[in-house]
């Protein structure tokens, strides 16, 4: 008996890193944006940027971040918005490392949604992890300290979203006002499918000068109203998973974030509450 038989091989995902110069000994890098990078995890592309990486990033690649502090802000995540269910994008720190990303809470009126991390504009976002690192300064203030955009935060992901994995994370005093209710100032999703937020320490998101129990939440999964039926599940909210995370109200440089946990559309809040 005779047979052919073929097997389909997983194609090799490109690895990207980002570095501040001068580049880590050993890496090989000259500096310049797309050329060879050496690192633990293989061979790839270093870039002096998180907004480069993820503009030069193809369908299943990982982005390795070396530690230290990158102020950067509004982070277009959208050049290759979906990963593969089996082969993710992937954003991460180096292996035994720890990166940060600060968005300074910088004021910029071209921007509409001053998130440190966001995708937008209706073509869906879907397989992404995002593991190991740390966000912070999203959101612009005013001179007293009053955040100037209602939809800001950590993680802005209003695109209809399914697959993604947030994991290990410190998101912390990420600013968003309280005039847009169902949205969070730490991880805000749309229309979430098949997510998974653990092991993840929020803590001060939302507004720090507005009242805490109607300011935006550390996480937020919302949908619109479905008043047509059937419902469809490919626009519905569904099968997400929040669980194993540490959420703290406080902030650490103002006077406090949201004491709401988790709340889904407008103020349907599920955890957290301050009485009295």
């Amino acid at each position: 008996f005779l047979g052919a038989f073929c097997l389909a091989q997983k194609s090799e995902a490109a690895i990207l890193y980002v570095d501040q110069l001068p580049a880590e000994a050993g890496s090989g890098w000259d500096g310049i944006d797309g050329h060879a990078y050496v690192g633990a995890p293989g061979t790839g592309t270093g870039y002096s940027t998180i907004q480069a990486a993820m503009d030069a990033m193809t369908q299943g690649s990982t982005i390795y971040m070396r530690g230290g502090t990158y102020n950067e802000h509004q982070i277009y995540m959208c050049a290759s918005r979906h990963g593969l269910p089996d082969n993710k994008n992937k954003l991460t720190s180096y292996p035994g490392e720890w990166a940060k990303i600060d968005g300074q809470h910088l004021y910029d009126p071209a921007r509409i949604r001053n998130a440190v991390l966001y995708c937008t504009g209706g073509a869906g976002f879907s397989n992404w992890i995002f593991e190991r690192f740390e966000v912070t300064g999203g959101g612009d203030v005013d001179e007293l300290g009053n955040p100037l955009r209602s939809e800001a935060g950590g993680f802005y992901i209003n695109d209809n979203v399914e697959g993604l994995e947030f994991r290990y994370l410190y998101v912390h005093d990420n600013y968003s006002d309280t005039a847009s209710s169902g949205k969070a100032g730490g991880i805000s999703l749309d229309h979430a499918r098949k997510c998974t937020i653990e092991y993840c320490y929020l803590k001060g998101n939302g507004n720090p000068v507005g009242q805490r129990n109607s300011a935006n939440a550390q996480i937020a999964i919302t949908a619109d109203y479905a008043y047509a039926n059937p419902t469809s599940l490919a626009s519905a909210m569904h099968s997400n998973m929040v669980r194993y995370n540490l959420i703290d109200g406080e902030s650490s440089d103002v006077l406090g974030g949201s004491s709401i946990g988790f709340v889904h559309k407008g103020m349907q809040r599920l955890t957290g509450y301050d009485y009295g």
